[in-house]
């Protein structure tokens, strides 16, 4: 039924990732600098302009289709095997986009200091943002959905065994 617990946490995955569209990962202080690294690509802050620098659509995408898997796992809660599937599957995306993410961040971290030396030298001071603990978050809710999918699964065979 919609009414389990692994419901509640498949819904706490839904909402953490959708967190992540709007919460910056981290920032990049260099000098009077800024660069902001959020899903969709890194911005440059400067008293005078805002330059959009990479693009990375690609996490956007696969948080898009985590999102989508996690609704999709909700609402087929009769069919308890293809849910055990689909928060496999979906596993395999949150761990595809905590890589992507941590490449992306790397990327990014020498792409500021590259701008650091360009300007006498100046530090780079990394401010990390709660939005880089939300996919971690995200895969703990949903190993704990496949547990209690999985509890639930046998149970039902138990039960069907006694009849």
């Amino acid at each position: 039924m919609i009414q389990r617990i692994q419901t509640v946490f498949l819904a706490l995955l839904l909402v953490v990732m959708l967190l992540t569209h709007f919460i910056d990962f981290a920032a990049f202080n260099v000098g009077e600098a800024i660069f902001n690294f959020d899903i969709y690509c890194l911005f440059k802050f400067t008293a005078s302009e805002e330059i959009k620098l990479n693009s990375h659509w690609y996490l956007a995408i696969i948080s898009l289709l985590i999102q989508l898997v996690a609704l999709a796992t909700i609402v087929l809660f009769k069919n308890r095997a293809l849910q055990i599937k689909l928060c496999k599957l979906n596993f395999l995306l949150i761990s595809a986009f905590i890589a992507l993410l941590f490449l992306a961040y790397g990327k990014y971290q020498t792409i500021a200091q590259d701008y650091a030396k360009t300007i006498a030298d100046a530090v780079v001071n990394v401010q990390y943002r709660f939005a880089l603990v939300l996919p971690f978050l995200g895969l703990f809710f949903n190993f704990l959905a496949l547990r209690f999918i999985k509890k639930d699964e046998e149970l039902i065979r138990s039960a069907d065994r006694i009849r």
